[in-house]
């Protein structure tokens, strides 16, 4: 387990943004890849797996749960996470898993 610490302007700002990131695991409970929060959201921005088949974007404190190939596999899977305005997608290997939309989710990140 290694934490990296990204300069919070990264996102910062932000309507529409992509995380793209590889990841080994073979956890299959919950776990957080990327997390920024600002002082009226502990979950500004948030890319969470509630499961290793469960993909759960948190923006401005809402989220929305989307299914996914299974990610505790060992490998390393190649993820991608996008937002524009209120959809949300994630990306597996490049095969789309699915989009949610968020309600009152929409503007900008303030971390």
């Amino acid at each position: 387990n290694a934490d990296i610490v990204l300069d919070k302007d990264i996102l910062n700002g932000l309507d529409d943004f992509t995380v793209t990131t590889w990841i080994k695991t073979s956890n299959t409970g919950n776990q957080a890849i990327l997390s920024g929060a600002s002082s009226s959201h502990d979950n500004e921005v948030l890319m969470w797996f509630a499961n290793s088949k469960t993909f759960r974007p948190y923006v401005k404190n809402r989220a929305e749960n989307i299914t996914i190939k299974d990610i505790a596999d060992n490998k390393w899977p190649h993820l991608v996470w996008t937002r524009e305005d209120l959809t949300n997608c994630i990306y597996v290997d490049g095969i789309k898993q699915g989009c949610v939309d968020i309600s009152s989710s929409a503007g900008k990140i303030s971390i």
